[in-house]
Parts: C-alpha cells; structure tokens; sequence
C-alpha cells in the first residue's frame, strides 16, 4: 500500500511541472482557455479530479498521523497548482466537499466537529488563492463575459448552462455538461 501511494504522489507530482509548461505555452500564443492545461491526463477535467482524489488521499494520511502538517500543507499547494491554472470551475465544488467529507468520515469521534471547524478555515484560505489566480488568468480574456469566478457562481443562467444541457440520458446527441456526467450515470 505504501508503495502504491507513492507511486500514485509521483504520477500527480509529474502533473504540476507538466501542467505550468502547457500554460506557459498557450500565454505565450495569445490563447486564454485553461482547458489545455491537461498535464499528462488528456483532460482538464480529469487532471483536477485526480488531483483533488490525490488531496483528499493525502488528507486521509494526514488524518491518521501518516504524514507530517508541513510535507501535507506543501503537498496540497503543488498539487492543486495545476487545478488553478486550469480553470477548472468545478474544483471550487469538488474540493471543499471532499475535503469536508474526508474529514467528517475520517476524523476521531471526538474531534470530527474541530476538525471540520479547521478544514472550513483551511478553505478559505484555499479560496483566497484559487480565486484570484482565477480571475488574474481571464482578466484578459476578450472570450469569457464573466472575469470573475464568484460573479460566475452567482449568475444562476450561466450556471445551469455550464452544470446542465438537460439531456435525455444514456445516448444523447445533446452536448453533455458537467452536471449531467454525473447525473446520468446515477
């Protein structure tokens, strides 16, 4: 198991230096779009799930004391780099649920309500960062109406286009969206 979940860090260590060159690159031709920061995964969706399952593995390690405050606050920074330059909108949904699901499941009886009291502080800060390496990466964008992420949540059409294109089910010849790759398996 310890060998698995070192050889599952590296593969998601590998994502970030990947993931930083591929933005360089679209900066560098003008381009705006974060969806080709996919690192070695061939989607940007599927990076930052995978990192945010990554984050949510090592939170669990965390939790039973496996692996030291310091090598996890480092660790989840790295990988959630990535997650941020991407432009993954979802990562703000994904992560913070998690993040609270891992800690109420995975803490001691009596310390779940602490510590999920710490994992609300710890994404704020998350936030303060994601937020802004958002909006600092479509403030130039001359294709994307909304440049600030928050106003983006906020507007319940733009929402519910970017979650839904009410399809029918398995088979569809509509456009998939987020919402409905999970709504329909189920």
């Amino acid at each position: 198991l310890r060998r698995q979940c070192k050889w599952l860090l590296a593969l998601a260590l590998v994502q970030v230096p990947v993931a930083l060159v591929q933005r360089w690159i679209i900066a560098s031709e003008g381009r705006f779009s974060g969806d080709d920061v996919r690192g070695t995964v061939m989607d940007s969706g599927i990076l930052s799930l995978f990192l945010i399952c990554v984050v949510l593995v090592l939170t669990g390690m965390a939790l039973r004391r496996r692996i030291g405050t310091l090598r996890y606050a480092v660790l989840v920074i790295l990988l959630l780099i990535p997650t941020t330059i991407n432009e993954t909108k979802v990562t703000v949904i994904f992560l913070p649920l998690g993040i609270l699901v891992t800690l109420f499941v995975g803490a001691e009886p009596g310390k779940r309500f602490r510590y999920v009291g710490m994992a609300v502080a710890a994404m704020i800060v998350l936030g303060a960062l994601f937020i802004p390496i958002y909006n600092m990466t479509q403030a130039h964008n001359p294709y994307k109406n909304e440049k600030d992420i928050t106003a983006f949540f906020t507007n319940e059409k733009l929402l519910g286009k970017y979650l839904s294109s009410d399809v029918g089910g398995v088979g569809t010849n509509k456009d998939v969206r987020r919402g409905d790759a999970i709504v329909v398996p189920f």
